[in-house]
Parts: C-alpha cells; structure tokens; sequence
C-alpha cells in the first residue's frame, strides 16, 4: 500500500559508525521510502550541533537523487545567510534539472544561535539586496524549482 500522504523528516546526527556508512544507510533508507511510496524526504541543514552531520544539503540531496525515482526532495531548510546567492539558485536549479522536478525547496535564517553565529553574510537575505543582485531574465532555466525565462 502506498503511503502518499507520509513524509521523512530526517537530520543525519552523530553516531559511533562512520560518515560513509552514515551516509549509505540513510540513502538505503531513501530507496526502501521510495520504493514504497513515501510522498516526500525532507533533510534538515544543522551547523555546530551533533545533528549537523549532512551540513550541504545540496551534495546529499544529489546523491539521493541518484537512488531514488519518485519520491520528492529537499531541504529543510536551507540557511540562506550561510550562502552565496548565485552559488544557492544554481545548486537549486541543478537539483530541480536532476531530479527531473522532484525538488521541493525550504528556506530560512535558522534558529539556533550556532547557525546564526556562523553566518558571514546577512545582505542575502534581504529583499532590497537580492531583488538588485537577481537579473532572471539573464538565465536559462527551465526547472520547476527555478525562475524560467520569457
């Protein structure tokens, strides 16, 4: 029986095994949610907390796409004063264009004082800034995700 409606919500936090097998298994997991008809996969992006384990979401989400057909993905959320603007929507529109639009897209500033505390550039985030900086008329991108062009 399909499970339309259930979703993963996952950090990957510390363990005694190592990153790689870390990394394997939460991707055979993804597999077996994709196989039964999990709705969706949802990884939380964590810095400076044991929970922080999958600090680019963009590089797991990847590998994710990889093993997987139909559910959707994405992060939760992506902390948008740790990133570069440009560098962020193009990760995203890769994303969007591998995963042949299962990309489901979070953004925020984070919460915890560590994700705050680590941040280099607040200008990102503002509208005023970003609506100067974004010039989507300029690019080529066709993804659900991503702004297209006329």
């Amino acid at each position: 029986m399909p499970h339309e409606i259930f979703g993963i919500f996952d950090h990957l936090e510390r363990r005694s095994d190592s990153l790689g097998e870390l990394y394997r298994g939460r991707l055979r997991l993804l597999k077996l949610a994709d196989e039964a008809g999990f709705s969706g996969y949802h990884l939380a992006e964590h810095h400076a907390t044991p929970l922080g384990m999958a600090p680019s979401p963009s590089v797991f989400l990847s590998a994710a796409i990889q093993h997987t057909s139909r559910i959707r993905l994405g992060p939760m959320v992506y902390l948008l004063p740790l990133y570069h603007p440009l560098r962020l929507i193009s990760e995203i529109c890769m994303l969007d264009h591998l995963s042949d639009g299962r990309l489901e897209l979070g953004v925020g500033t984070g919460c915890r004082r560590s994700s705050r505390r680590t941040s280099t550039c607040r200008s990102c985030i503002r509208a005023p800034c970003s609506r100067k900086r974004w010039r989507w008329s300029r690019w080529a991108c066709a993804g659900t995700a991503c702004p297209t062009t006329a």
